[in-house]
């Protein structure tokens, strides 16, 4: 759909990582991000790019910025399309109990899905497993089993739309979506945070495997980019 128009530079450090998610993400209401965004889908038949587009979002709701309580998390994207998360940060991270695309297909998570660790250093992991229920093309209800584990890589500095941000934390996520009845969707995440600003690159590598003749064989693969544009977090302004 989409082709990966840009290459981002970045610089390895030898710096030991660790990670805090109140300061690589703290995403107070109002805060806001503007991501350039990119894909590359590869299928059985063909491989489909397209023009770059531009995704942000914004958190609001009616609790304070410590977003103690449930929230939401608007996505805007420039093709009209809008989705949503309801979200809630505790002592285990930012989790999301419900995410709405628009046409009222709605992915509904037990327990809250974690989307981000509250923290984790270099070399250890933090996984999270649940059920999301979900309407299929035909408005019926089906569940998958959902896995998330989460590592971080290190530290870099990564150069962006937005400008050079030192010292990013490198996370990555092995997320997989299973319907126990022979579909698997995993997505490999490498996502930088920089501190005090929050995501500011993300690349997401999708496929989609089917039970063939006993075997699990891949059908369909994309890879995401998106890469951080202009910021507002916390009153200051990034790439404006």
């Amino acid at each position: 759909m989409l082709a990966v128009l840009i290459n981002l530079c970045f610089l390895v450090t030898c710096l030991y990582a660790n990670y805090d998610l109140e300061q690589y993400f703290p995403m107070g209401q109002q805060d806001s991000w503007v991501y350039s965004l990119t894909e590359r889908v590869t299928s059985q038949e063909a491989v489909k790019e397209g023009t770059m587009i531009t995704v942000g979002f914004v958190v609001s709701g009616e609790e304070t910025e410590s977003m103690s309580g449930p929230a939401r998390m608007f996505f805007k994207y420039s093709d009209g399309e809008q989705n949503e998360y309801s979200i809630s940060k505790d002592s285990e991270g930012l989790k999301a109990t419900k995410f709405a695309e628009e046409g009222d297909q709605n992915l509904v998570f037990d327990p809250p899905v974690l989307l981000l660790p509250a923290k984790i250093n270099e070399g250890e992991t933090v996984e999270y497993s649940g059920v999301v229920t979900y309407a299929d093309s035909n408005g019926e209800k089906k569940k998958a089993k959902i896995k998330r584990e989460f590592s971080l890589d290190g530290v870099e500095d990564v150069e962006t739309k937005a400008g050079t941000f030192k010292e990013c934390s490198r996370l990555s996520v092995k997320e997989v979506f299973d319907d126990e009845k022979g579909e698997m969707k995993t997505n490999l995440y490498t996502i930088w945070l920089s501190s005090e600003v929050g995501k500011v690159k993300e690349v997401i590598k999708t496929s989609l495997s089917r039970l063939t003749d006993g075997e699990l064989k891949e059908f369909s693969s994309e890879e995401t980019t998106m890469e951080l544009e202009k910021a507002t977090v916390n009153g200051k302004s990034f790439g404006l």
